[in-house]
């Protein structure tokens, strides 16, 4: 092997291992973040559908009779509260299950290309240098791993949307709506905060692994 050749096959997989390295970094995260999000969307949908549910019930019935009705018939509006809880458990369990499948497919599909690319690194390190096979796995995930981290920098305002929901119940509509924001500026930090510094870090390494990609290929 020439010595450019071996060179510039070391620092090529010097920085695969870096992307390598900020990739699974953010899969861990992405995917706590999905089930939080998974979670708060089961939580809402169960909140809406029972009240929702209630109302319906509550208003047929007071359509066809008086409110008197429910005081000499009590355990009809037992029977309507415990039939939407029943109605409206079924539907959060329902949304945890089918919601943001495409998300979890992309994740998957992440993870996927994670694995590979780490078994084609260590067929390299007891092989010898790497192969330029390993080079399409890599551009796959530079094109992925901003495309999901993008899309979950969105969940911030469903949290925010729960926690209004869940606070306008017993509380006033103003102190809602601040509970609400406050929840959805926090969630909105916290994905923030290392947002801007690590795909900051993970364009510079993109940068980099395309001019030594083209540098490595005109060896072959």
């Amino acid at each position: 092997m020439e010595p450019s050749h071996a060179s510039d096959g070391q620092e090529i997989k010097s920085n695969i291992d870096s992307i390598i390295d900020i990739s699974e970094k953010w899969l861990v995260k992405l995917r706590r973040r999905r089930k939080q999000v998974k979670l708060a969307g089961a939580i809402l949908t169960t909140l809406l559908v029972f009240v929702g549910s209630v109302a319906v019930a509550l208003g047929y019935i007071l359509s066809e009779y008086s409110i008197g009705f429910f005081i000499q018939h009590r355990v009809i509006f037992l029977i309507v509260l415990l039939a939407a809880g029943i109605i409206a458990i079924f539907s959060g369990v329902a949304s945890y299950m089918v919601q943001g499948r495409k998300q979890d497919k992309s994740l998957d599909e992440l993870a996927s290309l994670i694995s590979q690319i780490k078994k084609e690194l260590q067929n390299a390190q007891n092989q010898g240098p790497i192969s330029a096979d390993m080079l399409p796995l890599a551009e796959k995930i530079l094109a992925l791993v901003p495309e999901v981290v993008r899309k979950r920098n969105q969940d911030s305002f469903l949290f925010g949307i729960l926690a209004f929901v869940i606070t306008i119940i017993p509380a006033k509509l103003p102190f809602a709506i601040l509970i609400g924001v406050l929840v959805w500026l926090y969630f909105r930090y916290e994905m923030n905060k290392d947002y801007d510094r690590e795909i900051a870090r993970f364009q510079e390494q993109k940068q980099l692994f395309e001019r030594r990609k083209n540098e490595f290929m005109q060896t072959l």
